[in-house]
């Protein structure tokens, strides 16, 4: 069989690349920023449109699932229109290859499941006050943003913390703003001589000029917060019947020494953004109340124990 007329039919084609014409592989890598460009420009239309009618967190998520979707779908039809790109063939010859892809995606896939779940489930949410257990603890943060693979939280210090939302999913989240209050103990040292109900009542009343500490509610506030108390949530954390009472500050009697007696105060307050101020004012209210009356050679602490 003679070939010497025979010419290369892809002769006339220009420079190839992997058997693709140049021309369409450029064509393909200006669509790769196009839609880049457009994916970002429907998450700021969505957010544009859903941000007056549903939480932060729920339109964020919204807008990046139409962002991705935009991306995705962009890219793999130019892939299959420019660069004639066949899904189940390519699949095919990966081979080995897409095992190994598959096992080091594993995670992302993983923080994209979480994410998900977090949407749906809702157990933390945006701007709420929690505390993520694991180690390293982060201590009482605020939550700033929940993405599709990860959830960027911030501590009182300032300091921003990524945590993959897998990692957020598998671990302890307690949430303080939507327990709706808080439970603060300190540990007070007196000298044994002085009665322990005088000392008590000493406590209580600085307490109760405390504006800061529960039941101390007034006027719209106290109406906001008996909604709050009744809602089915807090019924089944706490009570059938919860009321302020119920958040009232206690003293007890938690030690006894042949010289002194530790007292345990219990209270509550409901600003955990707060938490430090409150407290540091309480303990300065109470060490002025006991020198009034001249109780002296006393030690308070806050019980971090509890």
């Amino acid at each position: 069989m003679s070939i010497c007329g025979d010419t290369d039919p892809m002769a006339d084609n220009g420079v190839m690349i992997g058997g693709v014409p140049l021309e369409n592989v450029l064509i393909f890598i200006l669509l790769f920023f196009v839609f880049i460009f457009a994916g970002n420009l429907c998450y700021a239309l969505v957010r544009r449109a859903l941000d007056p009618v549903l939480p932060r967190g729920s339109a964020r998520f919204s807008a990046a699932l139409v962002q991705y979707a935009v991306i995705f779908a962009g890219i793999y039809f130019s892939a299959l229109v420019i660069l004639d790109f066949d899904l189940t063939a390519f699949s095919a010859s990966l081979g080995i290859l897409s095992i190994v892809v598959a096992f080091s995606s594993a995670q992302i896939i993983q923080n994209v499941l979480a994410g998900l779940l977090i949407a749906v489930n809702r157990p933390i949410g945006l701007e709420e006050w929690i505390a993520v257990g694991g180690a390293p603890e982060t201590g009482i943060v605020r939550v700033k943003d929940i993405a599709l693979t990860t959830t960027t939280l911030r501590g009182q210090n300032g300091r921003l913390v990524t945590m993959p939302n897998s990692a957020l999913l598998n671990t302890k989240i307690v949430n303080y703003t939507r327990s709706g209050f808080i439970r603060v103990r300190l540990a007070l040292v007196v000298p044994r001589t002085i009665p322990v109900e005088r000392a008590r009542g000493l406590v209580l009343a600085a307490a109760d000029r405390e504006p800061e500490i529960l039941p101390n509610v007034w006027g719209e506030e106290k109406s906001l917060f008996d909604s709050l108390l009744q809602l089915p949530s807090m019924r089944r954390l706490y009570a059938e019947t919860v009321d302020l009472s119920l958040l009232s500050p206690k003293v007890l009697v938690s030690g006894a020494g042949p010289d002194t007696l530790t007292l345990s105060i219990g209270f509550w307050i409901q600003r955990i953004d707060h938490r430090d101020e409150i407290v540091s004012s309480f303990l300065l209210a109470i060490l002025s109340a006991l020198e009034e009356d001249g109780i002296t050679g006393v030690q308070i602490r806050e019980d971090t124990s509890a």
